[in-house]
């Protein structure tokens, strides 16, 4: 083989493992950014590998017939091997990898509610802020508390020894029948009103009845969990850091019935906060 010969081959390696390397990154990084789901991540990288090294490879072999050349069947099963491996890293990585969020990001920035656009996104970090906030007052209620007396005493204040970590509704669509607007940028929530964004659960109307996605959506459904700094006595001593208790409570109501109906996209986003409880406890 000549010095040319070699040195076009290295090259024509070094492309390949390129193409096979971007396309995971890219996967990846749009998962994370939270632009695309897991699924999407998965089959898109799938696909993207399999047509990039189809391409690449006709691409040399148009090159070399050009030239007389002929391309290295390693070459062609190096292009198979890569795509197989960067596949199965684009599936561990995007599984492995938790979505970003621009949402929270958002909330905890400096950035202007004026200056966030459009008006919807707006609306979600400002209910995100408000939920923060009445979060960090709660934790210095906490503080002030700490170690003076049992948070569940008989005598004294008794708070709530739960952390709530997941539940329906989360945050109603600005288009839901449920949000009314006072005032530019400024909307208060009518729970009398029916929910018309899908955030609520289904209404339960008896096991007699198969439930449709147009049945009416009302009540709620929530999880919440016992953090690692509350003792046994009720106390919060022990340090935020460690394991959760492995017990969970569970709410749900839809005001007429002790039971809420699930749709399947709530379900897995249900699957997703109990699989980041169970690596808690």
């Amino acid at each position: 083989m000549s010095n040319e010969a070699a040195s076009r081959n290295r090259l024509d390696w070094l492309i390949l493992v390129c193409a096979n390397v971007v396309i995971p990154v890219m996967m990846i990084w749009k998962h994370r950014a939270g632009e695309i789901g897991i699924t999407t991540a998965v089959i898109s990288g799938a696909v993207a590998l399999a047509l990039g090294n189809v391409a690449v490879i006709v691409g040399f072999r148009a090159r070399n017939k050009r030239r007389g050349h002929t391309t290295p069947r390693a070459l062609i099963l190096g292009a198979g091997v890569f795509a197989v491996v960067s596949a199965c890293v684009t599936t561990t990585g995007v599984m492995s990898v938790p979505p970003h969020n621009e949402y929270v990001d958002l909330a905890f920035s400096d950035i202007p509610l004026s200056q966030i656009r459009p008006e919807r996104k707006a609306l979600v970090v400002e209910l995100i802020r408000r939920r923060a906030a009445n979060s960090r007052e709660y934790a210095a209620l906490a503080a002030e508390t700490k170690g003076n007396y049992p948070l569940n005493s008989l005598g004294g204040s008794v708070m709530s020894i739960y952390c709530s970590i997941f539940g329906f509704p989360s945050e109603h669509s600005p288009r839901c029948k449920r949000i009314r607007k006072i005032r530019a940028k400024v909307y208060e929530q009518d729970d009398s009103k029916p929910c018309t964004c899908g955030e609520c659960p289904i209404q339960y109307q008896g096991s007699h009845v198969l439930p449709s996605n147009r049945d009416k959506r009302d009540g709620d459904f929530g999880i919440a969990a016992i953090p690692s700094h509350i003792t046994r006595n009720g106390r919060d001593d022990k340090p935020e850091n460690g394991k959760w208790y492995p017990w969970l409570r569970v709410h749900l109501s839809d005001g007429h019935e002790d039971a809420v109906i699930l749709t399947k996209k709530q379900v897995e986003k249900l699957r997703d906060a109990l699989i980041d409880w169970l690596k808690r406890t």
